[in-house]
């Protein structure tokens, strides 16, 4: 805790909680229950916990929130290999555990299939964009180009859509569309789409 981060004096309890996890998470160490958890902070206090030696990849840990009953939150990762801790910093008390992300985002549903005739030069792209875990931190871990070109890309993180537009006109003929995304704890996913543009 930093200095005056909390209005007033308070005993923070921590123990160990059991709980089934859903297969598809690699939990790392153990579940731990902060508390107070109805206390809220005025500014954040930093939250640490210790991952085993040589289970797991440090650098794909994240700390994670129990949100609910089953869903979990990424919070951060901060990771501390001289002391075999990942952390971050929280505004208030609460359920935590280390997870690690192995699994790519999914790219879903892209607008543009392979082989595809599109009429226009400037074609609306969208895809679904998942990251079942750690998620998409921003934009900036979204590349959209076609033809090896920039586009801008647009990510709605509640509706998981992706979208961009081409700002000229595509000429006639075979372009390639290619989506590239990254997730917090840097599992990458690459797809490929050729296309074809055609006259009226």
């Amino acid at each position: 805790f930093a200095p005056d981060v909390v209005y007033k004096d308070i005993n923070v309890s921590i123990h160990t909680k059991e709980m089934k996890i859903q297969p598809a998470l690699k939990q790392v160490g153990k579940i731990y229950s902060f508390e107070p958890s109805t206390v809220p902070f005025n500014g954040w206090a930093m939250i640490s916990l210790r991952y085993p030696q040589g289970d797991c990849n440090p650098h794909k840990l994240g700390l994670y929130e129990l949100m609910g009953e089953k869903s979990w939150r990424f919070v951060d990762q901060e990771l501390d290999t001289l002391n075999r801790t990942v952390g971050g910093k929280v505004r208030y008390l609460s359920i935590y555990a280390l997870f690690e992300d192995t699994l790519p985002p999914k790219v879903s549903k892209v607008s543009i299939s392979s082989g595809k005739r599109i009429k226009g030069g400037k074609p609306r792209i969208t895809a679904v964009v998942k990251d079942d875990l750690s998620g998409i931190g921003s934009d900036q871990d979204i590349l959209i180009e076609i033809d090896g070109e920039w586009m801008i890309p647009e990510y709605d993180p509640e509706k998981k859509i992706l979208s961009t537009r081409s700002i000229l006109p595509l000429t006639l003929g075979k372009h390639l569309l290619t989506i590239w995304v990254k997730d917090r704890a840097g599992n990458e996913t690459k797809i490929e789409r050729e296309f074809f543009v055609v006259g009226k």
